[in-house]
């Protein structure tokens, strides 16, 4: 595919901001457009000399209920996810856990007794577990409605034995390799099969986050889904990264936490 494509990156800012007159021509000229297909995507209406695939956008929620997806506020203090990775070097502080920020403000809790709490078996209620996820199944057939490229039940099926998300906006390498298999297989018509035997995804740094002993309880994921011993890799705005355990993850973001509360009380 990439000897016989030149392949080329638009980020979405770009088509309604940046470059918008490059983006556009690229766009229109392209010979293949593989594109987030949502509703009301301006992308949709353009009409291109080639073949047009849209994706699905998907936030996958099911993992992490404790999140705060809109991002609004982080300990009652608004902050940009731009600002916080030039920050901290890292978009640890980005994923905005509502349940520790609700701890910290309490102000009862200690470091440890913050990690001890969130590692309890009911650290998070069953029902908003059981919610989130079935939310987040639903949101998924909608967006898949949307695109030509359907993911939403191949996800449903492995999610428990597989970790699809690295992060609720980043795909973990099994569900890429989805992707491009439907994808090759809309290009060049190639039996399914054929093309996902021989396909290999590299490993590629981005951002993990840990998923909450009680949410892998409730889920009943496998451990090679998430497990105390797991490793969770830390992309860091400088383009490298590095692991962090999940009790190390969790004490960097209360830490930064701790330090942010303090600067803006």
């Amino acid at each position: 595919f990439c000897d016989e494509y030149d392949c080329v990156h638009i980020r979405v800012n770009s088509i309604f901001i940046l470059d918008r007159i490059m983006a556009l021509d690229l766009i229109e000229n392209c010979d293949v457009l593989i594109y987030e297909q949502y509703f009301n995507n301006p992308v949709d209406k353009k009409d291109i000399r080639g073949l047009k695939i849209g994706i699905p956008e998907i936030w996958f929620m099911a993992y992490w209920p404790q999140l705060d997806k809109k991002r609004t506020s982080l300990l009652n203090v608004k902050f940009g996810a731009g600002t916080l990775m030039k920050r901290f070097g890292d978009s640890i502080t980005n994923n905005f856990d509502c349940f520790i920020n609700k701890l910290i403000i309490d102000g009862n809790y200690t470091d440890e007794e913050i990690i001890k709490i969130i590692q309890e078996d009911n650290a998070i209620n069953m029902q908003r577990i059981t919610d989130v996820k079935e939310k987040c199944f639903r949101t998924m057939k909608v967006s898949d409605s949307l695109a030509d490229i359907k993911v939403s039940e191949w996800i449903q099926d492995n999610y428990k034995r597989i970790r699809v998300f690295r992060e609720s906006q980043h795909l973990g390498e099994d569900i890429i390799k989805v992707y491009s298999v439907e994808i090759m297989k809309r290009i060049y018509g190639t039996d399914t099969k054929i093309i996902y035997d021989n396909l290999k995804i590299p490993y590629y740094p981005t951002n993990e986050m840990p998923i909450y002993p009680c949410v892998k309880k409730a889920l009943e994921l496998d451990d090679n889904v998430s497990s105390m011993d797991t490793k969770y890799a830390v992309n860091k705005i400088d383009g490298s990264f590095e692991w962090l355990s999940f009790e190390e993850y969790e004490r960097e973001y209360i830490y930064r936490c701790r330090l942010l509360l303090s600067e803006n009380a």
